[in-house]
């Protein structure tokens, strides 16, 4: 059971069962014994959540672009959710943690510098990062991968599984009605969407819907958010016979195409259908609120903190197999799809 679990039953936040699991301050005494009572009632013994703390890991978070919120706006929202479920999870398999931010600048002093640290197993959150970068980083000590998995490399790994999504994501614009089904592609960034992009092409064969060079639209992230806007704009302004439905690689390119419907007048969803990838806190507070396709980031910090804790206990050498753990992630329905044609 996941803090998030007994908060959820409790009535309480996550961080005010954690502070009574932790013996920390920052509660009244009433509080903090209805909690306890409601903890024991479900079974929780509080010394099982407050083990000795006997292991050290590095978790080490790359963002290519750093802190620069112009090309990373909405970085917290995506991964935070992830890192706090790495955490919890440390502390639970009694993991002293330090936690390590990387991006593009000076990488190779950066790595130089993880190497000198003393822990026992790295965890790595390498959405963004290629296989040179992940061999810059190998100390020989187990290290595991977060959000990413690439074919040559060696090392054990926790990711989504992207093609399940996107299929969902496909098939619920295909019970709505769409045949023709456009693609907000994003190019030049991470594996998350060359998996997506190869699952939406699979998912348009499976489905048998016709896919057309003119109904991508491809998108650079490297020039920032304003960049991101401007090319969604001239597409939408220069392709008049569009798809009745697009796809997006993720919500925050799906938030931009919102921005730029409304500013060309193109009605979501009466006249256009959009979904997004990754159910970010933003997605239901927009206009209208997205459907998107919901991904398990709490769960993924704690799984591969689980599985850094295996290959620390016994190493991938003495295993024999690299371990590959993708989690299913579920399609959330919201205002921005719509049936076509209209009832």
């Amino acid at each position: 059971m996941t803090i998030r679990d007994m908060a959820k039953k409790i009535g309480v936040s996550p961080a005010t069962v954690s502070l009574v699991l932790n013996n920390k301050p920052g509660l009244s005494e009433q509080t903090r014994m209805r909690v306890k009572k409601s903890l024991e009632a479900m079974g929780v013994s509080l010394e099982q959540y407050a083990p000795s703390i006997q292991k050290s890991m590095l978790f080490v978070v790359y963002r290519k672009h750093g802190a620069d919120r112009r090309h990373t706006p909405f970085f917290p929202q995506v991964y935070s959710q992830i890192i706090e479920g790495v955490e919890w999870k440390a502390r639970l398999l009694g993991f002293s943690i330090k936690i390590f931010y990387l991006d593009e600048h000076n990488f190779s002093q950066q790595a130089e510098h993880l190497a000198k640290m003393e822990f026992e197993g790295m965890l790595i959150l390498a959405t963004e990062l290629d296989k040179y970068q992940i061999t810059m980083l190998e100390t020989g000590k187990p290290l595991v991968l977060l959000d990413t998995y690439i074919e040559e490399c060696v090392h054990p790994a926790v990711i989504i599984h992207n093609e399940s999504g996107v299929m969902q994501a496909v098939g619920h614009l295909k019970d709505l009605g769409h045949r023709r089904i456009g693609y907000l592609h994003v190019i030049h960034n991470a594996n998350n969407f060359m998996e997506r992009y190869y699952g939406f092409l699979r998912a348009m064969d499976q489905y048998g819907l016709e896919l057309t060079p003119d109904d991508i639209c491809q998108i650079s992230t490297n020039e920032g958010g304003e960049a991101v806007y401007e090319v969604l704009k001239q597409y939408f302004q220069t392709h008049l016979d569009r798809p009745t439905a697009f796809f997006a690689d993720n919500d925050i390119i799906a938030s931009y195409a919102l921005k730029v419907c409304k500013q060309l007048d193109i009605r979501v969803p009466e006249d256009l259908s959009i979904i997004g990838f990754d159910n970010i806190g933003l997605a239901e507070l927009l206009d209208p609120p997205l459907t998107t396709i919901d991904t398990p980031k709490y769960d993924l910090g704690q799984s591969a903190v689980a599985l850094l804790d295996e290959y620390i206990r016994q190493p991938v050498s003495k295993q024999g197999i690299t371990k590959m753990v993708a989690l299913k992630p579920s399609l959330v329905v919201r205002s921005s799809t719509h049936p076509f044609p209209e009832e």
